[in-house]
């Protein structure tokens, strides 16, 4: 708490101000101190950390708070053409970035004193603090910080990206920088040119600091593992977590993380009697299956749905793919990429498969599980299991109304890969992104979309249809093929699979 203090004062962050000097109508607002013991990735103890923050809750604010993020699949994107190209990563992190932000001076804020500390010079006066920077939990300092970021990005000559706001390119000297909020990865072919660059941002006033490590080692919690183009993605400290925390530290462990069988509300099923929050668990699993454990993911999306309605029967599928983890505790997605292979896309659906699992009156029970995973150079990059919002009423248009799902992200990222090859001037990822081939193992699906003939039976999806329909092609760049089904990698998306189907899936999938 001390460090604490002496930094935001380093910093001028803020001033003392005599309560009655600052205009009527405006109150000071509380703050809070919020204590964390930081580890990494791996789970091995970091630091102690206090943060002192604004009460963002009770701060009176009129306007867009928004500000925003690099998306996952942008962050493995430029990993994976940066490991092709044999470039060099580095990792930056900003010491106390929301305070480096001005405050604005048409928004004044004041707050109260932190607890515990006293301002030398004015005992007995009743003071308060003018912010003269930006500070942790107010409710625009993320914001604040990312248009204080762009003012020195954009002076060392980098641009946004059209599709991503947090991804910064340089076109002359073919640099890459992903920012989230306050941690960066850096990419070039040349490491020096790095180091330079983040000595001129260091040079306009930011404070940061470069990692000492040659390549990235963790971001956002999880830790990267390169060997020359192979990159390893892991989270075993979260891994570790969830373990001690649904106290299963001497289970034993599971082949795969889901059962066959499709997991129903159980209405009239007994309570949960656990003593720990369902709830913390299913997010711990949710962080894991979104980053590194895509073989996660259906089932994960299982048990998220039952968070407000938990019986008994719910805690055995959470705790069986926590079985699992135990058995595949030290793993993650292995990236080893193939240049000779673009952007391509599984899809697959699975036709009202909990019917005869949930109420047979409940709209639920027919509804269809979309899965669906996009690579790049044979690599995941973003994948998807989820039910269907609508009923289809065949296995057909279940498969469509997948296959139009997986449309809405591939079409993005095929604009951001063109962009970025095209901007850092990387011919052989502009022509292998020429053509993107999704793959489908439904043939009547297939058919409809490759030789699309609306009629009064499969009229009804036809707004899905239009949607996509005029980007595929094999002269529009994205084809469509058939793929077998034990060749399926969306097949682990849309159900349990036996554990024999799930090894070779899996095998596809994660690389191990």
């Amino acid at each position: 708490m001390d460090a604490e203090i002496a930094s935001l004062q380093s910093k001028g962050t803020f001033e003392v101000v005599l309560r009655s000097s600052f205009p009527k109508g405006i109150t000071a607002v509380p703050g809070i101190w919020v204590q964390r013991i930081k580890r990494l990735p791996s789970g091995e103890f970091s630091k102690f950390k206090s943060r002192w923050c604004c009460r963002g809750d009770l701060q009176p604010y009129e306007g867009v708070t928004y500000s925003p993020l690099v998306g996952w699949p942008t962050v493995c994107t430029a990993l994976l053409m940066a490991a092709t190209q044999g470039w060099t990563s580095r990792q930056v992190d900003f010491t106390l970035a929301f305070c480096q932000s001005p405050q604005p001076a048409d928004k004044p804020l004041y707050m109260e004193l932190p607890q515990y500390y006293k301002p030398a010079g004015f005992e007995g006066q009743d003071v308060v603090l003018k912010l003269k920077k930006s500070i942790y939990g107010q409710a625009d300092s993320p914001k604040l910080f990312y248009e204080h970021l762009c003012r020195g990005i954009h002076a060392l000559g980098f641009c946004p990206s059209e599709s991503d706001p947090c991804l910064f390119i340089h076109t002359k000297d073919k640099v890459m920088v992903l920012n989230y909020c306050d941690d960066q990865i850096w990419l070039n072919p040349d490491n020096a040119l790095i180091e330079d660059y983040v000595s001129k941002l260091s040079a306009l006033g930011y404070d940061l600091e470069l990692e000492p490590k040659g390549d990235i080692f963790g971001f956002l919690g999880i830790e990267f593992k390169t060997d020359g183009p192979i990159i390893q993605l892991s989270q075993t400290g979260l891994i570790e977590k969830v373990i001690k925390y649904t106290k299963m530290t001497e289970a034993s462990g599971k082949s795969t993380p889901a059962s066959v069988q499709p997991l129903g509300k159980d209405l009239d099923g007994e309570p949960s009697s656990e003593d720990w929050s369902y709830s913390a668990a299913v997010g711990m699993l949710l962080y894991l299956s979104s980053n590194s454990r895509p073989d996660l993911n259906f089932a994960v999306s299982q048990v998220t749905r039952f968070s407000h309605s938990l019986r008994k029967s719910h805690g055995q599928p959470l705790k069986r793919i926590i079985r699992y983890l135990i058995e595949t505790s030290n793993m993650g997605i292995r990236f080893e990429p193939k240049p000779g292979e673009g952007l391509d896309g599984y899809v697959d659906a699975d036709f009202a498969g909990l019917f005869g699992y949930e109420d047979d009156q409940d709209p639920t029970s027919v509804k269809s599980r979309t899965g669906f995973v996009l690579t790049l150079f044979g690599c995941p990059i973003l994948w998807s299991s989820k039910l269907q919002t609508d009923i289809t009423l065949s296995s057909t248009t279940a498969e469509y109304a997948a296959f139009s799902m997986a449309m809405r992200e591939l079409l993005p990222l095929r604009v951001l890969l063109q962009e970025i090859g095209t901007k850092l001037g990387l011919d052989h990822i502009k022509q292998s992104l020429v053509r993107s081939t999704v793959f489908e193992d439904n043939m009547s699906t297939l058919s409809l979309i490759n030789v699309p003939k609306m009629s009064t039976r499969n009229k009804y999806p036809s707004l899905k249809y239009h949607f996509f329909g005029s980007h595929i092609g094999f002269d529009k760049g994205i084809v469509v093929k058939y793929v077998k089904t034990t060749e399926q990698k969306a097949d682990v998306f849309t159900k349990g699979l036996s554990p024999l189907q799930f090894e070779v899936i899996h095998k596809l999938l994660m690389g191990w």
